[in-house]
């Protein structure tokens, strides 16, 4: 389950988001925090689980709101 949530995080990165996504390109921004949102969302997962992982990832992405 982690290798299967990595790979969808990647490919989100590849295609939308990241430091060089299409997202960062039109919106013109991108994460304010470092790593990025979704580089420490794939951390946490593969250090914590799939669970807690994206829960914490999320926590880091709503923070921006």
């Amino acid at each position: 389950m982690k290798k299967l949530v990595v790979a969808l995080i990647h490919t989100y990165q590849l295609i939308l988001g990241g430091r060089q996504g299409l997202l960062t390109l039109t919106v013109g921004g991108g994460c304010k925090h470092s790593p990025t949102c979704s580089e420490y969302t794939v951390r946490q997962v593969r250090e914590v689980g799939v669970v807690r992982g994206i829960y914490k990832g999320l926590r880091r992405f709503l923070s921006c709101f």
